[in-house]
């Protein structure tokens, strides 16, 4: 049932976009600004996008990519929880994201870009430092830790989705912009296979702990990186000097 159910809401965005009018077509931007068709080779020769891909990669690894496999296998195996636990801490992952995502936009609009996504960095390791200390207490307060261990994670998940996408646009060259959105849409996809991978042999291997230590290493490594980024982009890039930011949706 919950599957059919997902399955309408897709036919209903359907609908929706298809119900789109008067925004197809070329892209208008200032003459001479396009320096030809490009490729590839172009686009891996910014450093920008090089380091905002590696950042990324490692940062979605050690987030998204990890959190929907490694989470629910950490509560009932590490934890000591029930499996219907597992729907009862998601559902306060997706509430704050409802409650806040709005909120966060308004706040965050003409602050640094790359200072914004060490803040998401932030937020997801203290995700992983809380699940980890879910281990060492009682079924109870672990059960609290972990709620709020994934709200905070999903803090981190408003503050990712207006952010990334605008800051990949911003520095991207018009005639190029979407192979520059297919690097930054490539990243999802690899994070997506290495971080549920990569927690399958680890918690199998009962090293849960350890695991969700590594985690928020790697999150604040890529925070670190990514945060390098401000010293190569323009204030306008970097969403600085009053510049506003797109929604990236």
């Amino acid at each position: 049932v919950l599957y059919a159910a997902n399955a309408i809401t897709f036919l209903a965005y359907a609908v929706a976009v298809a119900g789109v009018r008067g925004v197809s077509g070329p892209e208008a931007h200032p003459p001479g600004d396009d320096e030809g068709r490009g490729g590839y080779l172009q686009v891996l020769a910014d450093r920008r996008l090089r380091r905002y891909v590696l950042g990324a990669l490692l940062l979605l690894t050690c987030g998204y990519g990890s959190m929907e496999v490694g989470i629910p296998v950490f509560m009932t195996t590490e934890a000591g929880l029930p499996i219907n636990a597992i729907g009862i801490v998601f559902f306060f992952n997706t509430l704050v994201i409802v409650v806040a995502q709005v909120w966060v936009i308004k706040r965050i609009e003409g602050r640094s870009r790359s200072k914004v996504l060490l803040l998401v960095a932030i937020a997801w390791s203290a995700c992983w430092v809380l699940l980890a200390a879910s281990s060492l207490v009682s079924t109870v307060a672990a059960a609290v830790i972990i709620t709020v261990g994934v709200s905070i994670f999903a803090v981190g998940e408003t503050l990712w989705s207006p952010v990334a996408p605008s800051l990949v646009n911003d520095f991207a060259a018009p005639h190029l912009r979407g192979r520059y959105n297919a690097m930054g849409g490539l990243v999802w996809g690899v994070a997506g296979t290495v971080g549920p991978a990569f927690a399958g042999v680890v918690l199998g291997r009962g090293l849960g702990v350890l695991w969700a230590f590594g985690l928020a290493a790697g999150a604040m490594l890529a925070g670190a990186i990514l945060l390098s980024l401000r010293h190569l982009l323009t204030d306008a890039e970097d969403g600085r000097a009053g510049a506003r930011m797109t929604d990236g949706v």
